[in-house]
Parts: C-alpha cells; sequence; structure tokens
C-alpha cells in the first residue's frame, strides 16, 4: 500500500494486488481531500436499485451491499493499480466471464464516487478529466470511456440530493457481451504546489494520455487491459501497463518488495522485530520479541509546575 500525504490532499494506493479478479470487500485507491470530499473508483457487481424502481424507506447500504461485490463495496473485477507520489493508474480488465446463474455476475461499466455535495466548486468535466477542489486541495479524474452523471440511486454518505456517481458504461468493440475494460488517472494537486486551481486544470485537461488496448496473452478468454502513457504536468512521462512496470521519465518505479514502512518517521523490514519511530524531540520504541514499548519526548508543561 503506497501514500502520498500533504497538507491538501492524499493519495493512497493498494498496487498490483490480484488484478482481474473478484474481491469483497476491497477498495484499491482513493483520494482524499477531507472527511468527506473524496474520490475512488470501482467495479460494481450489481446495481443497488434497478433503474425506475422506487427506493424502498427501509433500504440501507449495509444491508444491500455487504459484503460485496456491490455497487459500491468490494471489487466485481479488481484493477490493476500502480501510483507514483500525486499520479495514480488503474486499469480495469475483468479476467473472468461472468456466470449469472451461480452468483458471478457484474455490471458492464466501472463509475467512480466524486461527490458534488462535499466540494467547494461544482465538478467541471473538460472532455475526459473531471476536476474538483476543496480548500487548496485538488483532484483531476481521467476515464479512457465517456462517462455520465447516474441519479435516481440511493443516497450514500449525506450527498444532499447532488450527483456523486460518474459512470463509464462499457463500449462494444465487437460480437459478444463486452467487457467493462477501461482506464482511470487521478492526479491531485494544491494551491501551494500550482498557485491556483484554474492552473491546475489547464495543465492536466491538456496533458496527452494514451492508452493502447492488448490482446488475451494469458490465454483465458479476456484481454489484458491497456499499456498506458500519461505525461503528467507535476511527474513527467509515466507509463505503466496490466503486463508492464511502472516507469516515470523512463526509469522503473518498484510497487513491490519495498519494506514493512518506508516514511520520514520510521524504516522497517517485514521481518524486523523492533520498530524505532521519531519525529523531532519524540519517539516510540517497539518490541515484539520482548513485548516493551517504551515512548521519548519532552515533559509536558503543565500550568504552575517547573519545567
Amino acid at each position: 500500500t503506497y501514500t502520498h500525504r500533504t497538507a491538501d490532499y492524499m493519495l493512497s494506493t493498494a498496487q498490483d494486488y490480484r488484478k482481474g479478479v473478484r474481491g469483497e470487500q476491497h477498495h484499491v485507491w482513493q483520494a482524499t481531500l477531507d472527511e468527506k470530499a473524496v474520490v475512488f473508483t470501482q467495479h460494481p457487481g450489481k446495481l443497488p436499485i434497478p433503474e425506475g424502481s422506487p427506493i424502498p424507506p427501509d433500504w440501507t447500504w449495509q444491508k444491500e451491499d455487504e459484503p460485496g461485490p456491490g455497487y459500491w463495496t468490494g471489487e466485481a473485477s479488481l484493477p490493476r493499480s500502480a501510483q507514483h507520489r500525486n499520479v495514480g493508474i488503474h486499469i480495469y480488465a475483468p479476467q473472468y466471464t461472468p456466470i449469472p446463474f451461480y452468483g458471478f455476475d457484474y455490471l458492464r461499466e466501472t463509475h467512480a464516487y466524486f461527490p458534488w455535495a462535499h466540494f467547494d466548486e461544482t465538478p467541471i468535466q473538460p472532455g475526459p478529466w473531471t476536476f474538483g477542489r476543496k480548500g487548496d486541495g485538488f483532484v483531476a479524474l481521467y476515464s479512457l470511456l465517456p462517462t455520465a452523471w447516474r441519479t435516481g440511486q440511493p443516497e450514500v454518505f449525506e450527498n444532499g440530493g447532488l450527483p456523486f456517481d460518474l459512470v463509464a458504461p462499457a463500449v462494444p468493440v465487437g460480437p459478444g457481451d463486452p467487457f467493462p475494460s477501461n482506464v482511470w488517472i487521478v492526479e491531485c494537486g494544491s494551491a501551494e504546489e500550482w498557485g491556483s486551481y484554474e492552473a491546475f486544470r489547464a495543465a492536466i485537461a491538456s496533458a496527452s494520455v494514451t492508452a493502447t488496448p492488448l490482446g488475451d496473452e494469458d490465454g483465458n478468454g479476456a484481454t489484458d487491459g491497456f499499456d498506458v502513457e500519461y505525461v503528467s504536468p507535476s511527474q513527467g512521462v509515466v507509463t505503466f501497463g496490466w503486463h508492464a512496470p511502472l516507469t516515470v521519465d523512463g526509469q522503473e518505479v518498484p510497487i513491490a518488495d519495498y519494506p514493512r514502512f518506508e516514511n520520514p518517521y520510521v524504516e522497517a523490514g517485514f521481518d524486523e522485530q523492533r520498530n524505532e519511530i521519531s519525529a523531532g524531540d519524540y519517539g516510540l520504541m517497539l518490541d515484539f520479541v520482548s513485548g516493551d514499548r517504551v515512548a521519548e519526548g519532552p515533559a509536558p508543561k503543565l500550568p504552575g509546575f517547573p519545567n
């Protein structure tokens, strides 16, 4: 799991995790601008309410969507995902044929949660990109397939009757049932990094994206997604594919086999039994063999007591 965090946004991804297969309660990636202004994509397993049908008064997401894969819970097919700092690429390509009789079905679409109600400006859609701003945090979301806002389904998390569901239906490319293969790209930014929301939008809306569809290299009857090249205004040329590695400006970026923790506060491998965490004058030592837990830091400054 990779996370890039600034004062204005956080982007997190579970990288290259079981691509193409079902996942009941998986949540592969998310851009977080505050508690409610979040964006993520998902391949839904089923529509919560048939189109045009009334929503029952006792309808609840927990009852109807769990354990998944439901409409927002889990993944009917997991994407192949990777992230570098503030940029993420997510390739959906289901690797199994749906069998509705046995409950292994999925919708012929992918979609994004992008709630209008929780952004400070109504999302803007120039071409394949959708942009949102919350405070000084910005998010841009790209879909290779054309998108449209779905309405008439149950509310999720206090959206005040405003749109939140950005849907990319499958496009048939030949005879037979279309697979909902798609490419979603996310890039986050901030006023500190860009100066203005307008500058962020203008740069990304003009950025080049190339997605090359692949054949059935696995021989399982399903196409293998895409090879993607995205010329990010902030990171340079980013490439990634269903089988290809993540590269940035021609240099491969590892998406696996990194330490258990690798951040400014602690570095530790998966098999290390002692973790030492520090931030400024504060520290924490955890020893999983002895069971010791030692915290260090300045003594608290209490009113009326010498320090």
